[in-house]
């Protein structure tokens, strides 16, 4: 039976690479370019405040070695550390290109490999393309962040062609155990390529490699993992009964993701390791990568199933994981292409039709994404250069975060002092409607912790809109004594203040008005009876609108400029 490749050998055709490295390069441009819109997001916070606060106080063992996650992340904390103290946050650029270029090293990698393996140039080129825009897996070419992820599969990946594309030798297999150190100092993504590594490495009774190329890079680690990760990192639940489902459904919804068409993903890998393994002599290197190559994203789901099935089945779907997939699948699914093409000279206009589909799908994916990301940026970055603001008002929590959901790690202490040691300078100043926004976003804080107890001097300022009010100077509340039912309360608070829902209503809206009542932002908020809330503007002066017919509301503060609800005094000037 003919061999999928006759010999493993080096090949030097120059030509061919300055294309494939043109391409490569355009590809990365292309990323460079549709990623400029993007900000700071979730765990990039982590890295640029967290890690920082623990230098700072020269807690270097938790700087360097506390795991993120379950991840050992050294050498992508000791990178964002490098770029923040060269660059700051001003731009998110500098982030985002170290992680297009580890992800650059990936499609160099993966190009080797098929070189390696005498897949001709032009196949080349569409791995090339087809993984260059995530191959269903774009979220880690919009995300700095995931230059751990990218960065520990391209150490992984370079650490396999060390192995197994050329003749072994001690020097090799040391270089293939120092690249996957430094997977293991990046990130756990290089963790299913070292285990498939291993599995062939035992397979072939190779014991003395396995010892150089596994085990001695992954003896440290599990030190690590013992002494430390293991009791810093975040206890989460694993569900058995998720974990099965939870695998066929990332390992389905990757293998779709990957050839741009619903339900038919797997039949098609399954026939590309059938078709692959039955062209190929068993007992050669080519027979050990083509087992690899289908290996690993089993490994990869494995390990993902028992850390992250707490998530759910959708979290099975995260694209982050199909770019950890597509990584050894995309040149897998090449080489089968190359062959059928080769050998079925009838079918290839429909081997063609897939693979413009697939390539389609991998682009569409990453326009996709980009277009959610840009607007993320968009609608998350006001927030972000606004909340500071907030961050010495004296009703405003400065260690709550700027946005709980999308920027735990980011509070708007933190980003004050971002501002005053000169590592960040924010935009120009926003629109009215955007100031209003994000005062209602981050400008309104529930509150547990005040006493409000006033005297006549700070009497509320609480005029109504609509509807009629009778004030009781006994209790300090208002009471709303509308005629109607569907008739509401309007009651101005100024531009700062505190209030106590103490009667029950349906429904509570905030709103913000400019000096001709035009409303610039709305916020229905959720109250139970009793909680006191704070809040702040940046522009405007806040309305609550409550439903009649009568509702009363107690408590209605409004403290003099600077003055703190709790007696202190705030010397910073907004």
């Amino acid at each position: 039976m003919a061999t999928l490749v006759t010999h493993l050998r080096f090949q030097r055709r120059r030509a061919s690479s300055a294309t494939e490295a043109a391409l490569a390069s355009l590809v990365l441009a292309f990323l460079a370019f549709g990623g400029r819109h993007t900000w700071f997001f979730g765990d990039d916070w982590a890295f640029v405040l967290d890690r920082q606060e623990l230098l700072d106080q020269g807690r270097i063992v938790d700087f360097l070695l506390g795991p993120h996650n379950e991840h050992l992340s050294s050498l992508p904390i000791l990178l964002y550390t490098a770029i923040f103290r060269i660059f700051g946050v001003d731009s998110y650029a500098p982030y985002l290109v170290c992680a297009l270029l580890a992800h650059g090293g990936v499609l160099w990698g993966v190009r080797t490999l098929l070189h390696r393996l005498d897949a001709p140039a032009g196949w080349r080129l569409v791995a090339i393309v087809w993984l260059g825009f995530g191959a269903g897996g774009a979220e880690n070419l919009l995300w700095a962040f995931q230059v751990g992820f990218v960065g520990a599969i391209a150490a992984g990946i370079w650490a396999v062609i060390l192995v197994f594309t050329g003749a072994p030798s001690l020097r090799r297999d040391i270089g293939a155990a120092v690249l996957c150190g430094v997977g293991f100092l990046t990130a756990s993504t290089v963790v299913p390529l070292v285990a498939a590594t291993a599995v062939v490495l035992v397979r072939a009774r190779a014991y003395r490699r396995l010892a150089i190329v596994v085990v001695a890079p992954g003896l440290p680690l599990l030190l690590w993992y013992l002494l430390i990760g293991r009791a810093r990192a975040p206890q989460v639940a694993h569900p058995e009964s998720v974990m099965p489902q939870f695998f066929t459904t990332g390992l389905t919804f990757t293998f779709d993701r990957i050839v741009g068409v619903g339900t038919v993903g797997v039949l098609v890998g399954a026939g590309a390791f059938v078709l692959l393994r039955s062209r190929t002599r068993s007992g050669t290197r080519q027979l050990d990568i083509i087992d690899l190559l289908f290996l690993t994203p089993l490994i990869t789901f494995a390990l993902a199933a028992y850390s992250r099935s707490y998530l759910g089945l959708e979290g099975a779907k995260a694209s982050r994981y199909a770019y950890a997939a597509a990584v050894t699948l995309v040149p897998a699914l090449t080489l089968s292409a190359q062959h059928l093409w080769r050998s079925h000279r009838q079918i290839r206009p429909v081997i063609g039709l897939c693979l413009a589909v697939a390539l389609g799908a991998s682009a569409s994916n990453y326009v996709a994404f980009r277009a959610g990301w840009k607007e993320f940026g968009q609608n998350v970055r006001p927030t972000l250069e606004l909340a500071p603001l907030l961050a010495s008002a004296p009703l405003a929590d400065p260690d709550s975060p700027a946005d709980p959901y999308l920027t735990p790690n980011a509070t708007r202490r933190r980003l004050q002092q971002l501002i005053e040691t000169g590592r960040w300078e924010p935009r120009t100043p926003w629109t009215a409607e955007v100031r209003a926004e994000v005062s209602l976003r981050a400008g309104v804080t529930q509150r547990d912790d005040v006493d409000l107890t006033f005297d006549r001097a700070d009497e509320p300022r609480a005029v109504p809109r609509t509807g009629s009010l009778e004030r009781t100077y006994g209790d300090g509340c208002w009471r709303s004594v509308t005629a109607w039912p569907d008739e509401s309360v309007h009651i101005d608070l100024g531009t700062r203040g505190l209030i106590e829902l103490t009667w029950p209503t349906d429904s509570v809206v905030l709103r913000i008005v400019d000096a001709d009542g035009t409303e610039l932002a709305m916020r229905p908020i959720d109250l139970s009876n009793g909680t006191t809330i704070g809040f702040e503007t940046l522009v405007g002066s806040v309305e609550l609108v409550a439903p009649g017919p009568r509702v009363e509301f107690c408590a209605v503060a409004n403290p003099r400029f600077g003055d703190s609800p709790t007696g202190g005094t705030n010397d910073r000037d907004r």
